[in-house]
């Protein structure tokens, strides 16, 4: 009785082997929930991309605005205050009348926004600029190099007594860019 246990006992085990060896085993990595974890996580990253390549983000052009009375350029009296804006010689083709300007008068208030109302055509040298304009003191001082010239429109919530002679950033949104070109551009 116990060879036919045994033989019977072989037969069953060996029907289970090739029953085993039939079935597809797949790996760990590429068992069902992990192969679709995978896709997803592939189709996500080209949604991504998608979107970085269709969206558009402003570039910015940055400058100084020399803040003067109106009166120093053009012999108008005004009481309030306009800036003569000064960018560097590589900006001029990118400036254009009526492109705001945007001026970070304090760092804890909201920037002053206005408009370039003219662009003086050439560049100048700092000479030509406090000549032209009859800077004195700091405002002459900041010019140090050929610069290229916008004189802003009017800004009403600057008091020309208090920020007169005064030097604050600007920045002028000069056209946009690709959101995946900042990501592909070298810094130098």
């Amino acid at each position: 009785m116990s060879a036919s246990w045994h033989f019977t006992y072989r037969q069953k085990a060996f029907a289970r082997y090739v029953e085993q060896r039939d079935q597809d085993i797949l790996p760990r990595l590429v068992a069902p929930p992990v192969f679709i974890f995978f896709w997803t996580l592939i189709g996500l990253l080209i949604i991504i991309i998608g979107i970085a390549l269709s969206i558009q983000v402003p570039v910015y052009t940055h400058g100084q605005a020399l803040i003067i009375a109106p009166s120093e350029i053009d012999g108008n009296q005004q009481a309030a205050a306009m800036a003569l804006v000064v960018f560097t010689p590589d900006q001029l083709s990118r400036l254009q009348v009526g492109q705001a300007v945007r001026v970070y008068v304090d760092a804890a208030e909201s920037p002053v926004d206005t408009t370039i109302a003219t662009i003086v055509p050439e560049i100048l040298s700092p000479d030509e600029v406090r000549s032209n304009y009859q800077l004195e003191d700091q405002l002459a001082a900041t010019v140090r190099q050929p610069s290229v010239l916008a004189q802003t429109d009017v800004m009403p919530p600057l008091t020309l007594s208090l920020y007169a002679g005064s030097v604050l950033p600007v920045e002028v949104e000069t056209g946009s860019q690709r959101l995946i070109t900042l990501f592909t551009q070298s810094s130098t």
